[in-house]
């Protein structure tokens, strides 16, 4: 955020001021004054106090005046240094009452500064609050009211619209800016590139709660217009409301996910979508689940429309305070892009602000605060609470949010427009009632306005907080714009007094003319121009109708709020410039296809028809803390009236530290019991028998493979399945804990806690390099359960399934799960069995492409070449070669989400073939930068650049390798088979995916690593497993026959070396 500021010379002004009252410019002094000055100084210099004057001669003496011009030249000062080291001691030094006078007034001079100092921190520490705001406020007013003297003496001189207009504060997110800018570029190519998409874009809106909130009509009324253009909408709630249908009936689907804890999400996967939408400030905890991996990297969009207060209690003891303030910090870091509706929230947040920021003027909450407010409150109750009558006028004066210098110039101009009117009301037999509310200037400042303007206090009523804000609007009969500084966006207590329906005087400063007319309950006049202000003010009083008929005739606004089509096309522009849309999403069309058909008015019929809501009281006014009121502590109470923070029951300093003693003895006392029964169940031997169970535990230690229960259980299983996950996001995604499943864990330390899954990147060092964990995704699992698979696997299947399948629902079913295990006890065959489909990429929910469009379509439209050219590089074909594996449309289902299950035998066999297949595709990248991807368009896509194409290759290798491809339903356990072999006849190409070829090549790429061959290039093969060939076979079994002949042959030298040794002949026999 930046703030840029343009501030008139206000010295220069000061300057020609005193000039011409005075006559005489800043340098000109009077002559009095000189000749004052000048005795003062010949004074002070002729009675030699408070400094002793010593003139020195050039012998080294007092001299004369006469000999004083000897020195005058720059050469003799030399001289005059030397000589005057040699001035005689009593002369120069000054008398022994001079001293105690000196060390005297030093004492009281240290004295005065210490107790200075001990104020000053007093004052700072004690006295802040209250004392400390009281003092800058008196300060603000006598500064203030100097320059309102000055305004008065200025009053009959006609003012320019530069001097009214004094400076502007703007809002600028540059950074957001150039991002958007350079999006938007990237848009437009998009748009005109060819593109074979198979789904629209989706967005995901998450609710604590389905009630008819404001929030929720805003949202709802985007998402309206963006239904239009082509996005898919899937909205989340905690809590159902009766806002449901309003969605599903608008096109967008509701799930109420039920999860015990949102600690660690909602389990829903937030991957598949391209934007995630929050609203409101309870949103925080959710919020926190995105900081988890994999769902750092998803785009979040946090819409904020509330205030906030961050009171000064909050940094003081209470811990759960501290904690709920770093965890909106957290929060607003993670958020992408926080949405405000206001300029006056972004100052608001301010201390919150990393750059993200970015506001999009306008929102219902204003036009809602004032229709709940009329609703609720007759207008005859709110008058009578101001002590207003039948036969006052009441004028409102509302000014800006934002605090700035010259504030009161602007009211001063109002009410001395409104002065005039005060004769003409009167002779109508009423009065005049001028009630003022801004958060810029003082109390006691537009009193001083008031008696300067000719007005009595009983006609003035000045307010400035928040909450009497609606009272004041909902009770004026004319309500003026008194603030002169020109606005980003048209402030929201204008478009709160438009719903009101009272007439409103507005100046002409930018956004007025861009969003309110001139007309009927809006009077527009030109800033700096006193005579245009009142005519509108006088316009303004004839229309409001109370001359002739009282204030009995309305009491329910009569004026609509603002248009709102601009919000939306803002809006939808927005987020076309903030998703990266995928290789496989429509683009959606532009906002000025639709733009004759936007809402004009906010749908406020869906807020009423539930009735409910209008006997809610409205809580939009009320200044909100950022601690949740279930973190609160129920101990801690806040004064309403004084803002007292009382701390009765909350532990002190002394208590903490006799609780940390009572805690550190009972820490001692249990080692002490501890190592009491360690020593008590010691058995007690003779030394040589301790140091052989040493060293025999020493030997084994290597040797002990403990295995845990859940292993020893699996073992009796026909097939286990792996879940590959990333990160502790994905915990709420994974299956149930039984024998059946077991995960693994591809980023280290950070596997679940208190479970056997297994680590990755202990098994496979390579997933230890972020760059090839990202690009090979679920494949490094299986990479590394095949590298030496008889440690963890012992199972005659294997299956596999996705964290994400669970997020998809596509998860297998208590009962999919005994059907598959049935099936697989009674295996006769080779088949597969996989549970997830192709048809998941689409938004109809069924893909009638063949698969290498498909592949296409998530692979920026180079899957077919990018596989060619790692085929032909695979298997050393011909540059020449261009046929691509057959892949027929016969309309049966394709694998997708790794979900599958097979023989283990099998899956050693796809590991071969993935293997070559995975390092000829980075071979092809390898002269690439990381991050650039020709199978990518977004920055996701490049960040998993292989995953998408791996996905599918188990369909080519079970296609062309004559496996027998069966689905599995997930839900009910149904099976059929998919491409059904006799149709297969004459399409696979079973010379590339034989068992015997595979091998083959395996033993020589495993040959040319033990050759040390092809050790210049860079060479992912090696890495992504075991290297085993009959060569390396035969040089280990040497090496281990040498190093056992080695080691007999250390052992007979050891013996001979013992036995040849000399004894020591006893001295002495018994």
């Amino acid at each position: 955020m930046s703030l840029c500021m343009e501030r008139p010379g206000a010295t220069a002004s000061i300057y020609n001021n005193f000039q011409k009252e005075s006559g005489r410019s800043f340098l000109e002094v009077p002559s009095d004054f000189a000749a004052a000055s000048s005795s003062l100084s010949s004074s002070s210099r002729n009675s030699g106090h408070p400094f002793k004057r010593y003139t020195v001669s050039s012998n080294g003496i007092h001299g004369t005046n006469e000999n004083k011009s000897r020195y005058s030249r720059r050469q003799d000062w030399v001289r005059l240094v030397l000589k005057s080291k040699e001035l005689d001691t009593k002369d120069a030094k000054p008398s022994n009452n001079d001293n105690r006078y000196t060390n005297f007034t030093r004492a009281w001079i240290y004295i005065l500064f210490f107790i200075v100092a001990i104020c000053y921190f007093a004052t700072e520490t004690v006295l802040q609050g209250s004392t400390g705001s009281l003092l800058q406020e008196t300060a603000s007013i006598a500064s203030e009211a100097l320059a309102v003297k000055h305004f008065h003496e200025r009053a009959g001189k006609a003012l320019s619209k530069s001097e009214i207009l004094e400076y502007e504060v703007k809002f600028v997110p540059s950074k957001l800016n150039e991002h958007f800018l350079k999006q938007k570029v990237a848009l437009d190519h998009l748009r005109n590139a060819p593109r074979s998409p198979i789904r629209r874009p989706r967005l995901a809106m998450v609710f604590f709660e389905l009630g008819p909130t404001p929030e929720l009509l805003y949202l709802l009324t985007m998402w309206k217009a963006l239904a239009v253009l082509g996005y898919e909408l899937h909205v989340f709630s905690l809590s159902d409301g009766p806002m449901h249908h309003e969605w599903e009936q608008n096109g967008a689907f509701v799930y109420i996910p039920k999860v015990d804890s949102i600690q660690y999400g909602l389990g829903i996967d937030w991957l598949m979508y391209e934007c995630i939408l929050l609203s409101s400030l309870d949103a925080r905890s959710i919020l926190e689940s995105f900081c988890l991996d994999p769902f750092q990297q998803v785009k979040v969009v946090w819409i904020l429309h509330e205030r906030m207060q961050l009171d000064q209690h909050m940094y003081s003891v209470p811990t759960s305070e501290a904690d709920a303030l770093s965890g909106y910090k957290k929060a607003f870091e993670r958020a992408d892009v926080v949405l405000l509706s206001d300029y006056a929230l972004a100052m608001m947040y301010g201390r919150f602000d990393r750059g993200n920021f970015y506001v999009l003027p306008g929102s219902p909450i204003p036009e809602f605060e004032a229709r709940s407010f009329m609703s609720m409150h007759s207008r005859k109750e709110i008058r009578g609470l101001l002590n207003l009558s039948t036969h006052d006028i009441a004028i409102a004066v509302v000014g800006s949010p934002f605090s700035y210098r010259s504030a009161w110039r602007g009211y001063a101009i109002v009410m001395q427009a409104i002065l005039p009117l005060d004769e003409f009301v009167q002779s109508k037999g009423l009065q005049l009632q001028i009630m003022t509310w801004s958060a810029a200037s003082s109390r006691a400042l537009k009193q001083i306005l008031a008696s300067q303007s000719g007005f009595t206090n009983k006609s003035m009523h000045h307010f400035g907080r928040i909450d009497e804000l609606n009272n004041l609007l909902w009770a004026a009969d004319i309500i003026v714009y008194g603030s002169l500084r020109e606005e980003q966006a048209l402030p929201s207590v204008l478009v709160k007094a438009l719903a009101f329906g009272h007439p409103i005087v507005v100046p002409n400063i930018t956004v007025v003319r861009e969003n309110m007319q001139d007309g009927r309950y809006s009077h527009v006049f030109e800033a700096g121009d006193n005579n245009a202000l009142v005519r509108a003010l006088k316009e303004a009083l004839l229309e409001s109708e109370v001359m002739n008929h009282g204030h009995g005739m309305r009491s329910k606004s009569v004026h609509g709020g603002l248009p709102i089509a601009n919000i939306i096309s803002e809006f939808v522009n927005f987020l076309e410039v903030f998703i990266d849309f995928p290789s496989d999403v429509h683009i959606p069309f532009p906002i000025s296809l639709i733009s004759e058909q936007l809402e004009n008015n906010w749908p406020w019929q869906l807020l009423e028809a539930h009735t409910y809501s209008a006997r809610k009281p409205p809580e939009r006014n009320i200044v909100r803390s950022p601690i949740p009121e279930r973190q609160r502590k129920s101990p801690l109470k806040i004064g309403h009236e004084t803002g007292v923070t009382h701390y009765d029951d909350i532990l002190d300093a002394a208590d903490w530290d006799q609780f940390r003693l009572l805690k550190l003895a009972e820490e001692m006392e249990e080692n002490e019991d501890e190592q009491i029964k360690e020593r008590n169940g010691q058995i007690h031997g003779r030394w040589e028998e301790v140091y052989r169970s040493v060293r025999k535990a020493e030997n084994m230690k290597h040797e002990l493979h403990e295995r845990e229960d859940g292993e020893l259980e699996r073992t009796g299983q026909p097939i286990c399945i792996y879940e590959p996950y990333i990160g502790a996001g994905t915990w709420p995604l994974l299956g149930k804990k039984s024998i059946l499943y077991r995960g693994i864990n591809l980023i280290s330390q950070q596997r679940r806690p208190d479970s056997d899954d297994i680590e990755a990147p202990l098994r496979l060092p390579l997933l230890n390099d972020s760059y090839y964990s990202d690009v090979l995704c679920e494949f490094g699992a299986f990479f590394a359960i095949a590298n030496r698979v008889d440690r963890i696997h012992k199972n005659s299947w294997i299956g596999f399934q996705s964290w994400r399948a669970a997020g998809r629902n596509v998860s297998l079913s208590t009962k999919a799960e005994l059907a598959l295990v049935d099936a697989v006890k009674g295996h006769n065959g080779d088949k597969v069995y996989f549970w997830a489909t192709t048809d998941l990429y689409s938004s109809k929910g069924s893909l009638q492409h063949d698969f290498w469009t498909i592949c296409d379509s998530i692979n920026n439209g180079n899957c077919r070449s990018m596989f060619l050219k790692a085929f032909k590089d695979m298997y050393a074909l011909p540059s020449n070669w261009d046929l691509l594996p057959p892949m027929p449309n016969d309309g049966a289902s394709w694998s997708a989400l790794h979900s599958w299950a097979m023989p283990t035998s099998s899956f050693l066999e796809f590991v071969m073939f993935s293997r070559m297949f995975v390092s000829s595709l980075d071979s092809l990248t390898s002269g690439q930068a990381h991050g650039t991807c020709n199978l990518s368009v977004s920055p996701r896509e490049a960040k998993h650049c292989y995953c998408r194409i791996l996905e599918l290759l188990v369909n080519i290798w079970m296609y062309h390798s004559g496996r027998r491809m069966i689905i599995l339903d997930p839900y009910d356990g149904t099976m059929h088979e998919q491409h059904h072999l006799p149709s297969r006849h004459n399409l696979m190409w079973l010379n590339f995916f034989s068992y015997e070829t595979l091998k083959g090549m395996d033993e020589d790429l495993a040959g040319e690593v033990d050759d040390s061959f092809n050790t210049s290039k860079q060479w992912l093969w090696p890495r992504t497993g075991e290297v085993f060939c009959q060569q390396i076979y035969d040089r280990e079994r040497r090496q281990w026959y040498n190093r056992k002949l080695e080691k007999k042959k250390r052992d007979k030298e050891r013996v001979k070396r013992i036995r040849g040794r000399q004894r020591q002949q006893p001295l002495a026999k018994g």
